[in-house]
């Protein structure tokens, strides 16, 4: 069984309370504190973070559902799970977990495009790669789309700054310029379970 624990720090003004309906309506009454103004009523407000926090879930549901026909897309039966592990002020972060039986001598592959499939919806609904794990080798192919090619450069000015041996976490922090291919995932491996498309 091929499982993975995925996380990502969701840029939201609304924190992801949906435990009990108590709870999601006591983050919603936190968030129009934050919201509110004087030309704007409480009702309105309120209106406002539920409709907010609707769009999260939303956007939560639309990166479980991207997963698992992403299983389904390497002829398995999905399982997929996710639970909100931290809570902040600028959002959440969501743990997912996957698992399905693997491919016999496609293991790597199968498991990198699952993967893939996961950041892809982390980045396209407002998800960032990184939440206090940093980034390493798992989502490195990402980091550009996550930061910027600006950020990148950033980052690369850093590293020369502060290791210009670049002997402390080579190949961790700097994409490659086939990043994909440098974490294992072939153009022929994704069309091969990328037949719907």
């Amino acid at each position: 069984m091929i499982t993975l624990f995925l996380q990502t720090m969701k840029r939201v003004e609304t924190m992801l309370v949906v435990a009990a309906t108590q709870a999601a309506m006591m983050q919603v009454a936190v968030t129009t504190q934050a919201v509110t103004t004087k030309a704007v009523t409480t009702k309105a407000t309120t209106m406002l973070a539920a409709a907010m926090l609707a769009a999260e879930m939303k956007a939560a549901a639309m990166m479980l559902a991207a997963v698992k026909k992403a299983i389904a897309d390497t002829g398995k039966h999905p399982w997929v799970g996710c639970h909100i592990s931290h809570n902040y002020h600028t959002g959440a972060s969501l743990y997912f977990t996957f698992g399905c039986r693997q491919i016999e001598g496609r293991e790597m592959e199968q498991y990198l495009y699952i993967k893939k499939a996961a950041e892809d919806a982390f980045m396209a609904n407002g998800g960032t790669v990184s939440h206090h794990h940093a980034v390493g080798t798992e989502h490195l192919p990402w980091i550009e789309e996550d930061i910027s090619p600006t950020g990148v450069k950033a980052v690369q000015a850093l590293k020369d700054g502060l290791d210009p041996k670049g002997v402390m976490n080579p190949g961790k922090i700097i994409p490659g310029e086939n990043p994909l291919k440098e974490w294992g995932l072939t153009e022929e491996a994704i069309q091969s379970f990328n037949k719907a498309d």
